[in-house]
């Protein structure tokens, strides 16, 4: 398993993992507006370049230490945790190999 999801564009996944980066309130407020439908790759236009870098160094070590990054509307996203009022915009799952 790696940080990558073939389905996935990459920049999807430095959205949601900047996300999950955020502030409770805020990572609160963006995926409220994401479960109720609203873009994600909108919502993550606004926030700051500086969030973004540490988003794409997170990735850079989940990929180095075999931690999966499991976006928010993946296939593989438990429905039960994504149907809760405020979902987390990502899951970090490692692998064991």
């Amino acid at each position: 398993m790696n940080s990558t999801n073939s389905s996935v564009s990459e920049s999807h996944l430095v959205g949601v993992v900047a996300v999950s980066l955020c502030s409770r309130p805020e990572r609160t407020e963006i995926m409220q507006q994401v479960s109720a439908g609203a873009g994600l790759h909108r919502l993550v236009e606004h926030l700051p370049a500086s969030r973004l870098r540490e988003a794409r160094e997170t990735l850079l070590r989940c990929r180095e230490q075999n931690i999966e990054v499991l976006p928010f509307g993946a296939a593989r996203y438990p429905a039960a945790l994504a149907a809760i009022s405020v979902p987390p915009p990502a899951l970090f799952v490692r692998s064991s190999r």
